[in-house]
């Protein structure tokens, strides 16, 4: 009888984590951001891409990730925000959020709140710095995640 309750408690345990997962899987499905963000490439030729969770907090955040390019190459950067539930501000930097003098080449502030992929275009870097900054919220604001897609010609 105890060996049945030990099966039965494993089996429902890993119930519950497989629906865990499917959940967060289906918030930040990455195959289909990529698939929705090639689209958007248009005549610019696919280079890389990163996938970056968003968590909410009660206070503001800010996650950068920097982006290294190629002088002499025209690249087009898109930001797939599907799947996140309160608007995120992008930017894009010169240099990362330690330096000084660093300028913003780009941001998405003006964009409608119901733009879901952001597109900028930019030459004349070896790297660029991206900022995420999260707006805060409560805790029953699920994750969700941002697809950052470059290409180039």
């Amino acid at each position: 009888m105890y060996k049945y309750f030990i099966l039965f408690a494993a089996f429902l345990s890993l119930t519950v984590l497989q629906s865990f997962q499917d959940v967060e899987q289906g918030q930040c499905d990455s195959k289909m951001l990529k698939e929705d963000s090639k689209k958007v490439l248009d005549i610019y030729k696919y280079d890389s891409s990163k996938l970056t969770k968003i968590g909410y907090k009660t206070k503001e955040s800010v996650k950068e990730i920097e982006v290294p390019l190629f002088l002499g190459e025209k690249y087009r950067f898109i930001f797939n925000t599907t799947s996140i539930v309160k608007p995120v501000i992008i930017n894009v930097f010169n240099k990362d959020k330690e330096s000084r003098n660093r300028k913003l080449l780009w941001s998405s502030k003006d964009d409608p709140a119901s733009l879901k992929e952001h597109i900028f275009e930019h030459t004349h870097s070896m790297k660029v710095f991206v900022d995420y900054t999260i707006p805060p919220a409560d805790s029953s604001a699920s994750p969700g995640c941002i697809l950052f897609m470059l290409g180039y010609k």
